[in-house]
């Protein structure tokens, strides 16, 4: 129950731009999620607060490295990085 409470604490921090956002990627990833988990997560800050908020948690990278990233379309299919 822990990884996705990480997850929502990583939605809800880079909404707000939280200073501890890096540190709760990282704890994310550590409990088991993807990083696809993650930027899904950060994308859901997006819907919410606008692009800035996406732009901030993918800032703060924590090992997420998601090189070329780019926001999935609806309903396209995504890989597992």
């Amino acid at each position: 129950m822990r990884r996705p409470k990480e997850l929502i604490a990583v939605a809800l921090l880079a909404a707000i731009r939280g200073s501890t956002t890096r540190q709760h990627i990282k704890r994310a990833l550590a409990l088991g999620a993807s990083k696809r988990e993650v930027v899904e997560a950060l994308e859901l800050s997006m819907h919410i607060t606008g692009a800035p908020s996406l732009h901030y948690g993918l800032s703060e990278d924590a090992g997420v490295g998601m090189p070329g990233w780019r926001p999935r379309r609806s309903g396209a299919q995504t890989e597992e990085r």
